[in-house]
C-alpha cells in the first residue's frame, strides 16, 4: 500500500531527513510508489498522489526543504534545523569559492532584499531565463539561499529566494543554530548510517560522498 501523509511524516520525524526522489536512499517517491522509480516520477501511476503529498510535506510547519544531497530536494525535519542552519550560515570556502559571477550578483540581490521572487523585474531584467535557472541551482546546491516554489498571480510558478535568517523568522525558529563543526558532525553521522544501510555514500556540498 502507498504511504500516507502521516506515515511519511513519521518516517521523516524518525530519520530527520528524507529525499524527495532517489532510487537508493529513503525518499517520498519510493514510499508512495512502493518501489524506487527511475527517471521522472510524473509518468508513474502514483504520480498525482506523489505530487499532492509532496506539496503537503513542503508546506508542513515542521519541514524545511534544502538541496543538501547531490543537489537534490531534501526534506529536513525540525529536529535537524539547528544543524541545517549551522551549515547554511557557515560562510566556509565550499559555499562561495568558484561561485559564478551571475550567482554572486543574484546572491547580493537576495541578501539586500532578504526575500525576492525570481520573476521580479529586477531579476528578470538582469538574467536570461536559462541563465537564471542555472544560477538559482548553483545557489541552492551551496545552501546559500533557501528557495521555495511560488504559485504566481498569473497561474505560473516562480522560485522565491530568501536568506536563511528570513527562513528562520518565517518558520518561527528561535533556537540557536549549531556551530558549524557540530552541525557537520551531526549531518555526517546521519549520512554515514545511511551509507552503511543503503550502500551509497550521500554526496554533500562540503565534499563528502560520491553520489
Amino acid at each position: 500500500m502507498p504511504a500516507t501523509l502521516d506515515q511519511i511524516l513519521q518516517t521523516l520525524a524518525r530519520d530527520g531527513l528524507l529525499m524527495q526522489a532517489d532510487v537508493r536512499l529513503p525518499s517520498l517517491v519510493t514510499l508512495v510508489a512502493g518501489e524506487p522509480v527511475r527517471g521522472s516520477w510524473w509518468g508513474h501511476p502514483m504520480g498525482d498522489t506523489i505530487h499532492v503529498l509532496g506539496k503537503a510535506i513542503r508546506s508542513h510547519k515542521d519541514v524545511i526543504v534544502a538541496y543538501l544531497i547531490a543537489g537534490k530536494i531534501t526534506f529536513f525535519h525540525r529536529k535537524l534545523w539547528p544543524a541545517l542552519f549551522g551549515v547554511a550560515a557557515c560562510g566556509e570556502p565550499w559555499q562561495r569559492q568558484g561561485l559564478s559571477r551571475s550567482a554572486r550578483a543574484l546572491l547580493k540581490r537576495v541578501e539586500q532584499s532578504t526575500r525576492i521572487r525570481a520573476d521580479h523585474p529586477m531579476v528578470r531584467g538582469r538574467f536570461a531565463a536559462v541563465e537564471l535557472r542555472a544560477t538559482i541551482r548553483e545557489l541552492e546546491a551551496r545552501l546559500l539561499v533557501h528557495s521555495t516554489d511560488t504559485h504566481t498571480e498569473t497561474g505560473t510558478h516562480a522560485k522565491t529566494l530568501q536568506t536563511w535568517q528570513s527562513c528562520r523568522a518565517e518558520k518561527r525558529f528561535r533556537g540557536p543554530a549549531l556551530p558549524v563543526e557540530k552541525a557537520r558532525e551531526k549531518l555526517d553521522g546521519l549520512l554515514e548510517s545511511w551509507s552503511k544501510t543503503y550502500g551509497v555514500r550521500p554526496k554533500v556540498p562540503w565534499g563528502r560522498g560520491s553520489s
